[in-house]
């Protein structure tokens, strides 16, 4: 009975290490991504400004709706924009894509343009991917605390290691 409280004990430590492994790699992936999009990424629309739907490109001159699988409804609007910066006004022929809501010409809507290039445009900011970048961060730190943390119970109580050791045997990976 020893023996087997034994070997399950060391094969959690064998599941442990692995997973202390994977969690490690995964970590250093999501933390590099995270410093990237935080600190590096050079998204040039810092500025916002509001613009107004001159015309909606989609057939009826209305945003098209439809249902996903969850049955909630999804609005897709093709739009053209033009928006005042710094007193000059812009008409991007670019047409802008957007889920976010029914639009109809004359409204408002948010952008987010290069100050160096104002025809250029974007409706995400740049402190949207840096809230992202944190969020990944967080995300690989958690990670690698978790993958710590169940190596350390299963080095520090044979237990545990065991308990590791008869859910791999029975189940594999998990």
């Amino acid at each position: 009975m020893s023996d087997m409280y034994t070997d399950a004990s060391e094969l959690g430590h064998f599941r442990t290490n692995i997973g202390l492994v994977v969690g490690i790699i995964i970590s250093i992936i999501s933390i590099s991504i995270g410093i990237y999009l935080s600190f590096y990424d050079k998204n040039p629309h810092s500025k916002e400004v509001n613009a107004i739907v001159s015309k909606v490109l989609d057939q009826d001159g209305k945003c098209n709706s439809s249902y996903d699988n969850q049955n909630i409804q999804r609005v897709n609007c093709s739009l053209l924009i033009q928006y005042e910066y710094e007193g000059k006004t812009y008409k991007p022929e670019t047409p802008l894509n957007t889920t976010d809501g029914f639009h109809i010409v004359g409204g408002p809507i948010t952008v987010y343009i290069d100050p160096m290039n104002p025809s250029d445009f974007s409706t995400f900011p740049l402190k949207y991917e840096k809230m992202i970048g944190w969020g990944v961060i967080i995300f690989g730190v958690i990670i690698l605390l978790i993958s710590i943390f169940t190596w350390w119970l299963s080095q520090r109580y044979k237990f545990y290691a065991a308990s590791q050791g008869l859910m791999f045997g029975l189940g594999g990976f998990r």
